[in-house]
């Protein structure tokens, strides 16, 4: 898998073979970095749009399929597991913002 394409992945929807789109990067950089090893028999749990728009000209319809979220996945071989998402704090240290003494007003 190349970092930074933009192709489409296969899998099955209700048994049905689908193609869809990954955008949840945290999921994406694990997978990049071996971290996840995504292949046959690889399955995930996830939120997915999906949107349909129709053409009033060849009246064809195009399904667009976008997995955002990747909740848990697992293979045949391993048990289903939990990505990891850590949100950075951005915290700031000013005077007005000092720790608190419990202790603060006991003589």
């Amino acid at each position: 898998m190349t970092r930074g394409r933009k192709d489409l992945w296969k899998g099955i929807h209700d048994d049905d073979s689908i193609e869809f789109r990954l955008s949840d990067k945290v999921f994406l950089e694990n997978v990049y970095q071996h971290i996840i090893k995504f292949g046959n028999g690889t399955y995930i749990n996830c939120k997915m749009t999906i949107t349909t728009t129709s053409s009033s000209i060849d009246e064809k319809e195009k399904i667009s399929r976008v997995v955002s979220d990747v909740i848990n996945w697992g293979d045949d071989e391993n048990n289903i597991r939990t990505v990891v998402k850590r949100k950075s704090k951005n915290i700031q240290s000013t005077d007005d913002n000092l720790s608190l003494n419990l202790f603060s007003g006991i003589d």
